[in-house]
C-alpha cells in the first residue's frame, strides 16, 4: 500500500501527465517538438494556471507505455489510468461501456493501475540513482 505522501506525489505527477497528454495529443514525443518546448518557442496551454512539467510528463508517458498489457485486466487498468487523467471529460459510464467492464470495477482497476505505474516510476528512479552514484 502506498503511503499518503507517495499517493499525493503520484497523483500530482499523473495530473501533470494528463494535462500534457490532453494538450498536445502525444505530439511532444517528436524530439524537434520537445526542443522547441524546452527553448520556449512553443508553450503548452495552461488552462487552469498550472504549468506542465514536460520532463516529468515524458517520464510518466514512458512508464505508462511500458505497463504490461497481459493479462487483459492489466490492459484495461492501463487504459483506465489514461482515461482518468488524460481524458477527464470522458464519463466513467461511457468508458466502462466501451471497455465492457462494470462501473464498480473502475475504481479497483484505477487502484491497480496506480500501483503498476508507481512501481515503473520507482524502478526508473532507482536506475537513475544507481547510475549517478557510481
Amino acid at each position: 500500500m502506498l503511503s499518503k505522501s507517495d499517493e499525493e506525489i503520484l497523483t500530482d505527477r499523473l495530473r501533470n501527465w494528463g494535462r500534457w497528454a490532453a494538450d498536445n495529443q502525444h505530439s511532444a514525443t517528436n524530439w524537434i517538438y520537445r526542443m522547441m518546448l524546452l527553448s520556449g518557442e512553443i508553450k503548452l496551454s495552461e488552462s487552469d494556471g498550472t504549468k506542465v512539467d514536460l520532463a516529468d510528463a515524458l517520464l510518466v508517458e514512458r512508464a505508462w507505455k511500458g505497463l504490461p498489457q497481459k493479462p487483459y485486466r492489466y490492459y484495461v487498468a492501463k487504459w483506465v489510468l489514461a482515461a482518468h487523467y488524460a481524458y477527464p471529460k470522458l464519463s466513467v459510464w461511457r468508458f466502462c461501456q466501451y471497455m465492457h467492464i462494470r462501473k464498480r470495477e473502475y475504481e479497483d482497476l484505477l487502484r491497480l493501475a496506480h500501483y503498476m505505474i508507481y512501481n515503473r516510476l520507482d524502478q526508473h528512479a532507482a536506475k537513475n540513482l544507481a547510475a549517478h552514484s557510481s
